[in-house]
């Protein structure tokens, strides 16, 4: 018969049912050691500190960037978080330069290398008529 459960006891050894483990580690099972992550890491790579993998940032043209850790890698104007896409977008529904240079805070030169990058990208792209 099973004995009665305290209600206020929170320790496992209140709980007789949490506190012995059903399954009998088997030793020397690399799945059932006791050891920590950080202590077979350790074993592993001994004298080497971890580091950390930094994915490049790639140009695509002056003033463009894509850098997989902003915008999910999408073309960026540098130094910015702003996307060229939208600065495009922008310009190509009609907005004023001046407008667009005043709510994102950039530059003229900054537009251009949006131009640039929309002229890189015709460039790359080849249809034919049929």
């Amino acid at each position: 018969m099973e004995q009665p459960r305290d209600p206020s006891a929170t320790s496992l050894e209140a709980m007789p049912e949490i506190a012995e483990p059903r399954f009998r580690r088997r030793p020397g099972c690399a799945h059932h050691t006791s050891r920590s992550v950080g202590a077979v890491l350790s074993r592993l790579v001994p004298d080497e500190p971890l580091v950390r993998y930094t994915p490049p940032v790639t140009e695509i043209v002056p003033g463009i960037t894509a850098d997989p850790a902003r915008a999910f890698g999408k073309p960026v104007i540098a130094g910015t978080r702003v996307p060229a896409a939208t600065v495009l977008g922008l310009l190509a529904a009609g907005r004023p330069e001046a407008e667009i240079l005043a709510e994102y805070d950039l530059t003229t030169e900054q537009i251009r290398a949006v131009f640039r990058y929309a002229a890189w990208l015709a460039s790359q792209q080849s249809l034919r008529a049929s």
